[in-house]
């Protein structure tokens, strides 16, 4: 992965998360290097990067933390990951948060040349899932939220041959 690649990803993952849940001592935990065929978490959220690059961007995290981004954002209280219409709502706030922290990643870039898009996001949930993107690395960020739960934001990006 292109160094150029990080710090913008960085940048765009600490602050929409910062901004959009109104909290400002989120820690950024240190960044690794895994294989992409990993499990998730419980609830994932990817958005694919296309053009002169190819990879993708997962926010993964687990229920109860899906259940407390969307709660906080909507400004109502979700406790039911089984109800379908609080399933409905927390899909549809953790993609736009996967959008945001992907477009602000590739306005970042595009403004310093680089020229690629990204895809709608998807919104995946479930035990024992893994997800695979072959022949890929992925740096891997945890955030810590004051309370101690854990969003982590993924990208594995490389350049299309």
């Amino acid at each position: 992965m292109r160094i150029d690649y990080i710090e913008p990803f960085l940048d765009a993952a600490s602050s929409v998360l910062r901004d959009m849940l109104l909290v400002e001592d989120i820690q950024m935990g240190s960044p690794g290097l895994k294989s992409i065929n990993q499990k998730i978490k419980g609830v994932s959220v990817i958005v694919g990067l296309a053009g002169s690059v190819e990879g993708s961007i997962v926010i993964d995290m687990d229920i109860a933390t899906a259940l407390f981004v969307a709660s906080k954002l909507n400004f109502e209280e979700y406790t039911d990951f089984d109800d379908e219409e609080t399933k409905e709502m927390v899909a549809a706030t953790l993609t736009e948060v996967g959008n945001i922290i992907a477009g602000n990643f590739v306005t970042t870039l595009h403004a310093k040349g680089f020229i690629f898009d990204i895809t709608p996001p998807a919104f995946i949930y479930g035990e024992n899932m893994k997800i695979s993107n072959k022949g890929s690395e992925a740096l891997i960020v945890p955030f810590t939220l004051p309370d101690g739960k854990i969003i982590e934001v993924n990208i594995a990006i490389r350049e299309r041959v």
